[in-house]
């Protein structure tokens, strides 16, 4: 396994068609970004009335522009530098998916522990996997990203009716440098 990262993204505002996070490795790294794991859980605290937001989750190739940068955080401290051309952001503009790995429906509303309801599932950790690319298993290849290639989540966007809009994610990204 190569040097390995976390990747946070809290407090992540939806909105239509948003990309809600985003990795790009960017020519000239001279690396491999391997997605092992992808975590988005709700994190909606405010009373909104029920809703479903549809995200999709796959490939891009060029650069995006925009955004709210974020910072990788190192799982080892003596890892190398981490590669100023890999870049990540959220809310960044001019991606098109166009190979879609997982697409899924999350309830918005805010969740109440009091009330045990199913809202509290989008945010117990091991249900708020998204994607799981066989992390310990040998035989699955994680979701590779080489030199001008990106992964990104977005809101699925108005092509899908009463696709919600409101409501706020915390988003999680494992990955590795090889």
């Amino acid at each position: 396994m190569g040097s390995t990262y976390f990747l946070p993204a809290t407090g992540v505002a939806n909105a239509n068609g948003k990309n809600l996070i985003a990795i790009y490795n960017g020519n000239g790294s001279g690396k491999t970004v391997r997605i092992w794991r992808v975590f988005v859980s709700n994190a909606q605290t405010n009373t909104i009335t029920g809703g479903v937001a549809i995200a999709r989750a796959g490939r891009f190739y060029t650069a995006y522009s925009g955004g709210t940068g974020l910072t990788p955080v190192s799982m080892d401290p003596t890892n190398p530098s981490f590669p100023s051309q890999i870049v990540s952001a959220t809310g960044p503009t001019g991606i098109t998916i166009t190979d879609i790995v997982r697409q899924l429906a999350f309830f918005m509303d805010e969740f109440s522990v009091a009330d045990a309801s199913s809202d509290i599932l989008n945010v117990i950790p091991g249900l708020s996997v998204y994607l799981d690319f066989g992390y310990l298993d040998e035989n699955l290849e994680p979701f590779m990203l080489a030199e001008g290639e990106g992964f990104a989540i977005q809101h699925a966007g108005a092509a899908y009716p009463n696709n919600y809009t409101l409501g706020t994610f915390d988003i999680y990204v494992e990955f590795d440098l090889v």
